[in-house]
């Protein structure tokens, strides 16, 4: 009876287990997908369209892509469609995305293969402010007080004021204020902003979304 049970025993193992094996070593290889758009390279701007994402060796009949910063997870960057190699944006890149330069696409299928693509930039759009005061013929003088700094077009729910000088930042004109359109200077411009005739402000909403003023002028007393 022991001899029986044994050989049994054999039997199934050899039956199944080797079977196993077989079918393990025979079975498809796995899936490939390579990400080749964007790449390191590859500069995606807060309002534009048309960028692309592409990839060959999918396997499934659909894709989607979803946008990784610095490896967490963000939102669905592209919904599911065909798997014919490229997928463009018909809507704007949106500044919700935020910037930086460490931004991954996941690109995966619907039979659970996926693949990475190199780290890319994401960028504000200086269109999108419209910084409409201080203009050319401002002049801000040193020790006065309720000049103010006006703009439309901010998509954040703050903003911030900078001060340039040819092009060079100097100072923070005004810290962080509510996005209504418009601030103005309770204290005095400080004489130690200095004087001349090519400054500008960048206003900067905290989407990374930026615009610059025309150059105006600060005078001494």
């Amino acid at each position: 009876m022991r001899r029986t049970i044994m050989i049994t025993c054999l039997t199934i193992f050899l039956s199944f287990g080797l079977a196993g094996c077989k079918e393990n070593s025979t079975g498809s290889e796995p899936v490939t997908i390579s990400v080749t758009e964007p790449t390191s390279s590859t500069v995606w701007v807060h309002g534009e369209t048309g960028d692309e994402i592409r990839w060959s060796g999918a396997s499934g009949s659909q894709v989607q892509a979803l946008l990784y910063k610095g490896g967490v997870y963000q939102t669905v960057a592209h919904g599911w469609t065909e798997n014919d190699g490229v997928c463009g944006f018909t809507s704007q890149i949106p500044s919700s995305w935020g910037t930086g330069t460490n931004y991954q696409i996941r690109l995966e299928d619907n039979l659970d293969n996926f693949a990475w693509s190199e780290e890319f930039e994401i960028l504000g759009n200086s269109g999108t402010i419209s910084v409409t005061e201080p203009t050319s013929s401002t002049v801000w003088v040193h020790g006065e007080t309720g000049d103010e700094i006006r703009w439309s077009g901010a998509s954040g729910s703050q903003v911030q004021a900078l001060l340039y000088k040819d092009g060079v930042y100097q100072t923070v004109a005004h810290g962080w204020t509510e996005n209504d359109g418009v601030c103005g200077f309770s204290s005095q411009i400080p004489s130690s902003w200095g004087t001349g005739t090519n400054y500008q402000i960048r206003l900067e909403d905290n989407l990374d979304n930026f615009g610059w003023s025309e150059e105006f002028t600060i005078a001494d007393h």
